[in-house]
C-alpha cells in the first residue's frame, strides 16, 4: 500500500507537465458553433485519456510477465539484477491500473456531459438562425383577412444543419483564452431576448407598423405612427445571442459558473450549464494523472525508481527503516554502477534473452 501512495505522488507531481490541456486555447467562441466545435473536442480528449491509458496497461503487462521470467531465470545463475526491478515493475503497473479504476467513470462522464453541452448549442445555432417571416403593406382589411393576420417562423432549418462547416466562423479573429484562477473559462452561447426596436426608418423587426403605400418593401417608416392607412410586418428575430464565460469563482472553488449571472432570460438556462460542468475540474484533474506509459517498466527507467533504492537498501543494510533510505544515497548510487545494469528485456523465440 504505501508503495502506492508514493507512486501516486509522482504520478500527481508530474501530471501537468506530461499532459496537455484539453482546452483550445487559441481561441475564444463567438459563435454557438465554435462552442459546439470546441466542447466536442474537449469531450474527445477526456474519453482518449482513458482509451489511452487503458491500452498502455495492457501494452505492459506483457512487458511485465517477460520481466518477471527473465528475472526468475536470472535467479538460477545467481545474480539479481532485474529482480531487484519487479517491486518497482509491479509497483508502477499496479498504481496506474488503480488510478485508472478510481478516475475512469468521472471522466467518462464528465465527457458525456460535454458532449451533450455540445448537442445544446447546435441547437442554439440552429434557434439564432430562424426569424419572423414578414408580410408586405397592405390595407388594414387585405393584411389582417378574415382569419386575422397569422406570425409564423420564415423556416426552421436550412438545407444543411448550421455547424456543418465552420469556414465563416474560422474567418473571424481569434482571441485567446486567458487563465483564471488556474485553468481556462468555458464559454457558452445562450440565446436571449433580442433589443427593443425604437422608431425609425429601417429594416429592424419583427414589428408592425403603418405605412403611407401598400410598397412591397418590407420596411417601417420614419413617421410609421401618422400613416396607418396601410400595414405591414418586418421580418426579424426573436432572440440574439449572449456570449456568457464560465469560470472557478475562486482559487479555492473550483466549479465552473457563470461569470455574469443571469438568472432568467436565456436559453439554455445557466443552471443547466452549470450542472453539466459541475464535474469538469475534478475530470481534467484525474485525467492529467493518467500518465502511465508502457515503456515505464523497462529496465533502464526502474533502475531510477524509488522500490529500486528501497531493494538496494536491503542488501546494503538488511531490515533498516524505509524511512532511512536518505542515509545511504551515496552508497546507493555506487551500488547501482556495480550491480544493476540491465538495458532490455527482448524475447526471441519464446526464450528470454539479457
Amino acid at each position: 500500500m504505501k508503495t502506492v501512495h508514493v507512486c501516486i505522488h509522482l504520478l500527481l507531481a508530474t501530471a501537468i507537465r506530461a499532459q496537455g490541456s484539453i482546452h483550445d486555447t487559441t481561441d475564444t467562441p463567438k459563435t454557438a458553433c465554435q462552442a459546439k466545435a470546441q466542447l466536442k473536442a474537449m469531450a474527445t480528449k477526456l474519453e482518449g485519456a482513458v482509451k489511452t491509458q487503458s491500452e498502455q496497461i495492457a501494452a505492459a503487462l506483457p512487458k511485465f510477465l517477460q520481466l518477471y521470467a527473465a528475472a526468475s531465470t536470472e535467479v538460477l545463475t545467481g545474480t539479481q539484477k532485474l529482480m531487484l526491478l519487479l517491486p518497482a515493475a509491479a509497483a508502477r503497473l499496479q498504481t496506474a491500473s488503480n488510478n485508472l479504476q478510481k478516475y475512469q467513470a468521472a471522466i467518462l462522464e464528465a465527457s458525456r456531459a460535454l458532449t451533450e453541452l455540445a448537442g445544446v448549442q447546435q441547437m442554439v445555432a440552429e434557434t439564432d438562425a430562424r426569424e419572423i417571416a414578414g408580410k408586405p403593406a397592405a390595407t388594414a382589411g387585405t393584411w389582417l383577412g378574415n382569419a386575422g393576420m397569422q406570425i409564423k417562423l420564415k423556416d426552421l432549418s436550412g438545407d444543411v444543419p448550421e455547424c456543418e462547416t465552420l469556414a465563416n466562423d474560422l474567418a473571424s479573429e481569434k482571441q485567446p483564452k486567458e487563465e483564471v484562477h488556474g485553468t481556462y473559462p468555458i464559454t457558452i452561447i445562450h440565446l436571449t431576448k433580442a433589443e427593443d426596436i425604437g422608431a425609425g426608418n429601417d429594416k429592424k423587426g419583427p414589428r408592425i407598423c403603418g405605412h403611407s403605400s401598400t410598397s412591397p418593401a418590407q420596411t417601417c417608416q420614419a413617421n410609421a405612427g401618422s400613416n396607418t392607412a396601410n400595414l405591414l410586418l418586418t421580418p426579424g428575430k426573436l432572440t440574439k445571442p449572449l456570449q456568457t464565460k464560465y469560470q472557478p469563482a475562486s482559487a479555492s472553488q473550483k466549479a465552473y459558473k457563470a461569470a455574469a449571472k443571469k438568472a432568467t432570460d436565456v436559453m439554455p438556462p445557466q443552471k443547466t450549464v452549470e450542472d453539466l460542468l459541475a464535474n469538469l475540474h475534478t475530470a481534467q484533474t484525474a485525467a492529467a494523472t493518467l500518465i502511465f506509459k508502457a515503456s515505464d517498466i523497462e529496465p533502464a527507467e526502474l533502475i531510477s525508481d524509488t522500490e529500486t533504492d528501497q531493494a538496494l537498501l536491503q542488501i546494503l543494510k538488511p531490515g533498516e527503516k524505509r524511512s532511512k533510505i536518505g542515509d545511504y544515497t551515496e552508497q546507493i548510487n555506487e551500488l547501482k554502477k556495480n550491480y544493476t545494469q540491465p538495458t532490455k528485456v527482448t524475447t526471441v523465440k519464446n526464450s528470454i534473452r539479457l
